[in-house]
């Protein structure tokens, strides 16, 4: 241990001892938490600080990759107006597609003994579902079908790795 911060080097298995170390680190850490968690917990930490007249604000202004539609929810919900964010993608509009929508599903988070991170089976369930959707209905503006080509986002670990072993079926189900 050095500063404050425990390193663990691979050692011998039967000692036990790397996975709890390492794992009391990630939790000091808050590891166990998303990175979105963590800088919320730390500004609300330190609100008492800011000047209610002038607050800080960590605002992102122009998006290179979203839809419009789909950043005028986010602006109007987060930002303030519906108008506060820009769109630079060049995403080509699908009439048959709704860039935004809300699926909910009932389940809870789960976290193993030896992860600092969670996953929700109903939630890859959906995932899983939904991205069998956009496969199988792929529009002629986005070029030829590649499920390689289809993104999915989770702020944590343990819930991507669910994800791409249930979306690994279905890439090798479609492949040529």
């Amino acid at each position: 241990m050095s500063n404050g911060v425990m390193y663990c080097l691979p050692c011998d298995p039967l000692g036990g001892q790397c996975s709890y170390m390492l794992l009391c680190v990630c939790r000091t850490q808050k590891l166990h938490q998303s990175l979105l968690e963590r800088l919320y917990h730390y500004y609300d930490s330190h609100s008492q600080l800011i000047n209610t007249e002038t607050p800080l604000n960590i605002l992102l202004s122009i998006n290179y990759r979203s839809k419009m539609e789909i950043l005028r929810f986010i602006s109007a919900v987060f930002y303030g107006g519906p108008e506060v964010l820009k769109s630079e993608a060049n995403v080509p509009s699908v009439l048959s597609i709704t860039p935004l929508l809300f699926y909910a599903v009932q389940g809870h988070e789960i976290q193993n003994d030896t992860s600092v991170s969670y996953y929700n089976m109903s939630e890859v369930a959906e995932i899983v579902e939904r991205v069998e959707e956009i496969y199988q209905k792929w529009p002629h503006e986005w070029g030829p079908r590649a499920a390689n080509e289809i993104g999915v986002v989770s702020p944590y670990y343990d819930q991507v790795i669910k994800i791409r072993g249930s979306q690994t079926l279905l890439y090798i189900s479609h492949c040529p």
